[in-house]
């Protein structure tokens, strides 16, 4: 699917995008979940301190988690609009959470590098599995410039946002929340080039469709190509 297709929201800094897992990857994931062994996560903040959240975690250790990592990582690998905004060097490992009534968490931030080996942690996302009607509650918060936004989206969406941002989660009420979060390090470090890269993206994918390879098209990605090339760390 292209990428104006996919793209449901678009703040400058934060992305939602629809459609990331197809129905029957959603079904096989959630089904082997309900069986799958989650243990309650350790988490600290950058400072060290344990901060105020609350939920479950799925074992790394098991089937389920293999087999669940490798249908996500394959997803946003493969999707084109992910690719034009994230450009990703790098796509840590993934965190399958489960947040049950009386869970949630108070206001965090991401700390700068993770995983092993190292990686600079620039983008941060939420890939929600469960439908929103199946939970009430389970927001995730935001901390903008634009103040605080909320997202509750359908499963196989996704929220893409810079790593940087404060977020929490609005305490679950009743039913149950499933989601995958993970970070991502891009090409280009800057936020201001990966915008204006993702931007170009955009134009060159509307002037393909209006005019075909015409001369604007060939310029627009030849702009687009001599920006990265001037910005990526590889």
């Amino acid at each position: 699917m292209a990428i104006a297709e996919k793209l449901v929201h678009y703040g400058g800094m934060i992305l939602c995008v629809a459609n990331v897992l197809t129905s029957v990857q959603l079904t096989e994931i959630n089904a082997a979940f309900e069986v799958a062994n989650f243990h309650e996560a350790l988490n600290y903040t950058a400072l060290a301190k344990p901060c105020i959240k609350r939920n479950v975690e799925l074992h790394a250790d098991c089937p389920t988690y293999e087999r669940s990592t490798q249908i996500v990582r394959t997803a946003i690998l493969e999707n084109e609009t992910l690719q034009a905004a994230a450009l990703p060097h790098t796509l840590g490992s993934l965190t399958f959470g489960r947040t049950d009534p009386g869970m949630g968490y108070g206001p965090r931030t991401d700390v700068g590098v993770v995983d092993s080996p190292r990686m600079r942690a620039d983008l941060a996302f939420t890939l929600f599995l469960s439908e929103p009607s199946n939970y009430e509650g389970g927001e995730l918060v935001l901390v903008s410039h634009d103040g605080d936004e909320e997202f509750k989206l359908p499963a196989g969406a996704l929220v893409l946002h810079p790593a940087t941002l404060v977020h929490r989660i609005r305490t679950v009420r009743s039913g149950r929340r499933y989601v995958c979060m993970g970070w991502i390090q891009s090409l280009v470090r800057d936020p201001r080039v990966r915008e204006m890269l993702f931007d170009l993206s955009r134009v060159k994918l509307h002037l393909f469709r209006e005019q075909g390879n015409s001369d604007m098209f060939d310029l627009v990605a030849k702009t687009q190509a001599n920006l990265l090339r001037m910005h990526a760390e590889v």
